[in-house]
């Protein structure tokens, strides 16, 4: 087996990490799903790299206890997540279901890590992408896209206590 651990892609590395992790190898299978991420991010799935860091950053803050351990796995995260958010909002169609499941996880992060400054950053950020997104669904008449655009961003803008932005919002929804 370990003759030829350099030919298997991410999928298989991913599962061997898991098999290993199950069989009570935590090191090893850690080991295994750093490789995965690593090969993910190589192939450019950084969906799947970013949820493997990820994965590993809270593996290693639950079993150390030490966010200093987790940090770079979480960062590294979080970072992936940004750039799929970048993606997202770039495509025609944008995916919200999507796009709140990449946000969450970056501010879930900034917020594991007790990160203050980040968190406040990327939920103000948020919260312009989604009024914005609101705005364009709102101008084309796509009244149930506009409302689940303007519901997040008064999530985010009551994260960042932006009291006049979230009054703004609930009054474009009421």
């Amino acid at each position: 087996m370990a003759a030829n651990m350099g030919l298997e892609g991410p999928e298989e590395l991913e599962q061997l990490a898991f098999k290993r992790i199950n069989e009570g190898k935590i090191k090893e299978g850690l080991k295994f799903v750093l490789r995965a991420a690593k090969g993910y991010e190589e192939e450019g799935k950084k969906g799947d790299a970013a949820r493997l860091y990820k994965y590993l950053g809270y593996i290693l803050l639950e079993r150390t206890k030490l966010i200093e351990k987790s940090r770079p796995f979480l960062l590294k995260s979080a970072y992936l997540y940004i750039d799929l958010i970048e993606k997202e909002i770039t495509r025609p169609g944008v995916n919200l279901d999507t796009l709140d499941d990449y946000c969450s996880n970056v501010l879930e992060v900034f917020l594991t890590l007790n990160d203050e400054r980040n968190l406040m950053k990327y939920a103000e950020e948020f919260a312009a992408i989604y009024e914005d997104l609101g705005n364009s669904y709102r101008d084309n008449d796509d009244i149930t896209m506009a409302i689940r655009a303007y519901e997040s961003a008064y999530r985010y803008y009551k994260i960042i206590d932006s009291i006049e932005s979230y009054k703004r919002i609930a009054e474009i929804l009421i």
